[in-house]
């Protein structure tokens, strides 16, 4: 275990930008909900919480099929 520790790296995500679609988008910020109140939460008003938007939205590997450029 103690080798297993030594090896062990903690990862900053913090400079990863999620949901770059979703910037320009009108589907967020609708309501008071924490979930959406911005364009990089996983949450919005076609993906309201509990659900979340998919992966591929968040990670920018894919077209959200509900963007509408605001």
């Amino acid at each position: 275990m103690e080798a297993f520790r030594k090896k062990e790296t903690l990862s900053d995500n913090t400079h990863v930008e999620y949901c770059q679609q979703c910037k320009g988008c009108g589907m967020w910020g609708i309501g008071d909900d924490p979930y959406m109140n911005r364009y990089d939460k996983n949450c919005c008003l076609m993906y309201p919480y509990p659900d979340h938007k998919p992966d591929y939205v968040i990670n920018n590997t894919g077209v959200c099929t509900y963007r509408e450029e605001v």
